[in-house]
């Protein structure tokens, strides 16, 4: 484990308190890395304390409204905020080699990815390219349950539900396609736990979806 967060509730509480102080304007960190604390990374290696798994979104920032430095998070970019073999490799990777206790999968309101997954699930709308096509298919399964679960909303309201849909979808993927992860939380040395960014505020809502812990499931 991490020396500095031997348990995810440790990392989580961080968390929250760093975006508490985000949003009153408290900042107690430097996000933006100084060329010193980038020397004393290279030689000292990293030690994050949590896993950040979001969108590649341009208006996240993630270190800034967590109250974190450079080095204290790991953190995990892809549009819409899917699990592609390679970003759950990622996080297996930040498991395993530094002991990080937790991944939060977060993510944000008006989501560009998910408003295209919608639109192609309602509207019929073609993606631009095959990758990105095949980028929507990692979305489809919530796409689809939001639509199933609000069948009289129209495609523009579908977006928020299909957000919290896709994050409770994740973290169960995340739990569910890894032997790695799955033992980790068995052990209760890891925890997968779902959040919304808001983007009119900077407010990070947790427990959104369905945490996974050692202790089972919990909503």
């Amino acid at each position: 484990m991490s020396p500095f967060h031997q348990h995810a509730q440790d990392a989580l509480k961080e968390l929250i308190d760093g975006n508490r102080r985000f949003l009153a304007g408290q900042l107690h960190k430097d996000p933006v890395a100084s060329t010193d604390r980038l020397w004393m990374l290279s030689r000292q290696g990293q030690k994050p304390f949590a896993i950040i798994l979001t969108c590649s979104d341009s208006r996240i920032p993630v270190e800034l409204l967590f109250d974190q430095d450079v080095g204290d998070l790991f953190v995990v970019r892809v549009a819409g905020n899917v699990l592609a073999p390679s970003v759950l490799a990622s996080i297996e990777f930040a498991a395993l080699k530094f002991g990080t206790p937790l991944v939060v999968v977060m993510g944000h309101s008006d989501c560009g990815a998910v408003q295209a997954a919608v639109d192609a699930q309602v509207h019929q709308n073609e993606a631009p390219s095959p990758a990105i096509e095949r980028l929507l298919t990692f979305l489809k399964p919530a796409t689809e349950a939001a639509i199933h679960a609000h069948p009289y909303l129209p495609a523009s309201e579908l977006i928020y539900p299909t957000c919290v849909e896709n994050i409770s979808h994740v973290c169960q993927q995340i739990a569910s396609q890894s032997e790695v992860l799955s033992r980790l939380i068995q052990e209760d040395r890891f925890e997968v736990i779902g959040a919304m960014f808001e983007l009119s505020s900077g407010k990070v809502n947790f427990g959104v979806g369905r945490a996974i812990t050692g202790k089972g499931v919990r909503s």
